[in-house]
């Protein structure tokens, strides 16, 4: 008796929440709570369910003291969450679990072996059940860095097919900081840690994720984005343009923009005019690779497209991306590239063109080891397509209707409305070609791009990364033009 009062006492002096009842909801951030609540041996053949509160992670710490058989086959405590069982234990000792929307249960037999139950920390962690898609995740601080000693268990389940693009940053070992990826049933997709910085793919009806940090260094984090399968299908079968890239991961953020960045281009000479300085470039746009080295694989070269208008079409190119690198779109990109034109994907382009079919190109089609361009690996071309009725169609009016996206474009979020304009503002894109055909009843307008680095296709939320080096301090660049990065196979 005295023991009993005591142990309430205890209690009562350090806010514990003790549960005399057999389950329950548990809705309070954090606590901590017995069963029994007096201190006593628990019951026998009692079958009791607590729940905490839905969609919300919990990092819990049980320390137990229950009757200890084989596969807990007589007296248990389980710890589950709404698609697996997490942990089922017995015996005397200490556990740890985090999850979401998480269900203990713990039931005894008719034998009464004198043991004395359990006490549950729980604390509310970082994380949650996610139901609706697209949704971006990403590690907290994200990407300046992530705090130490971090916990965070999400669910992603939409209640349909759901793809999910993840890229990360961590430690540059895989002993330390990670996110591992589940399926429903608690298999392992991924364990993610080191430094690979490549996009990744996998579609699945419910996803859960788990990140770790330990209590030293810390990387950039992860970034991940989830979409339906059904629109992801439906834009791929309509949608006039695909991309490729290894674009940067990134949660939204908001950027000042100077007022006063107005870049103008001429013909082959690109003036740009920046809060501080004024400089007069000449730019270098049609690549120097000798046209006999850039045969397509058909041994075709086609060029349907005027010197006038291939200078035209590369400098508005330029002139756009030199403006955000200025940042007149929000936020500043660190540095892009240079882009020059390339006869290879030119001849692809008009190629495709010919076909007056509008649709993309399959990707066995844009799979392509382009020898002309210097970067000695296969690579996944991008394309943007038009089909213009009007007679006076041109390319300036098709570029503008690209570039006019900008205003459908969010950065760090899913733009399904500025496909165009992501594909022209890809960081890494090194080098484009285009075609053109008079089909039947319509003009058609073919661009193909091809970036530095190429890892996966996708919608391209975040096209250019706001902390890379800016240009001047970047080594590969062989010089700066404008701001953009030129590259001696250039």
């Amino acid at each position: 008796m005295a023991e009993s009062l005591l142990y309430f006492l205890v209690n009562s002096l350090f806010l514990v929440s003790v549960y005399a009842e057999c389950g329950g909801e548990i809705s309070e951030k954090s606590g901590l709570f017995v069963y029994p609540a007096d201190g006593s041996s628990y019951p026998t053949n009692v079958d009791c369910t607590w729940t905490f509160t839905s969609g919300v992670s919990k990092a819990l710490s049980i320390t137990y003291n229950i009757e200890n058989t084989n596969d807990c086959a007589a007296d248990s405590l389980e710890i589950s969450d709404p698609y697996e069982t997490l942990g089922r234990i017995c015996g005397n000792s200490v556990n740890s679990y985090l999850g979401v929307s998480l269900r203990i249960r713990f039931r005894s037999d008719g034998n009464d072996n004198g043991a004395s139950g359990f006490h549950l920390q729980h604390d509310e962690g970082c994380g949650g059940m996610l139901t609706s898609v697209p949704v971006i995740v990403t590690s907290p601080g994200y990407p300046v860095g992530y705090p130490l000693n971090l916990r965070c268990r999400w669910i992603i389940d939409a209640g349909e097919e759901v793809q999910m693009f993840l890229i990360f940053r961590f430690e540059n070992s895989c002993g330390g900081d990670y996110l591992k990826v589940f399926t429903d049933s608690g298999e392992e997709i991924k364990h993610a840690c080191g430094t690979d910085f490549s996009g990744m793919s996998w579609t699945r009806d419910v996803f859960k994720l788990q990140f770790y940090s330990d209590d030293t260094s810390v990387g950039d984090g992860f970034w991940a984005r989830f979409t339906s399968t059904a629109v992801t299908n439906a834009e791929a079968t309509t949608a006039p343009m695909t991309t490729s890239s290894t674009a940067p991961p990134t949660t939204t953020i908001t950027t000042t923009i100077p007022s006063t960045v107005p870049p103008t281009t001429t013909t082959a000479t690109t003036t740009i005019t920046t809060p501080s300085t004024s400089t007069t470039a000449t730019t270098s746009i049609i690549s120097t690779v000798p046209l006999s080295t850039q045969e397509s694989t058909t041994g075709i070269i086609t060029v349907d497209v005027s010197a006038a208008d291939r200078i035209y079409i590369v400098n508005k190119h330029n002139e756009w991306r030199s403006s955000v690198v200025f940042g007149v779109t929000s936020p500043r990109a660190g540095y892009m590239n240079r882009i020059v034109w390339s006869n290879e994907l030119a001849t692809r382009a008009q190629l495709w063109a010919e076909e007056c079919t509008y649709t993309q190109q399959s990707i066995p089609e844009r799979y392509f080891k382009a020898t002309g361009l210097g970067l000695g690996y296969p690579l996944l071309y991008g394309q943007n397509l038009h089909k213009g009725a009007e007679e006076n169609q041109s390319w300036k009016g098709v570029l503008e209707k690209w570039y006019d996206e900008r205003h459908n474009f969010a950065y760090g979020e899913y733009s399904p409305g500025a496909k165009h304009y992501i594909q022209m503002m890809f960081d890494d894109a090194l080098f484009l070609g285009c075609g053109f055909k008079q089909c039947t009843g319509y003009r058609y307008y073919v661009c193909n791009y091809i970036e530095e680095y190429f890892s996966y296709s996708f919608a391209g939320d975040a096209p250019w990364i706001w902390w890379k080096p800016t240009c001047d301090t970047r080594a590969r660049c062989s010089n700066c033009d404008n701001g953009l990065c030129a590259y001696s196979n250039q």
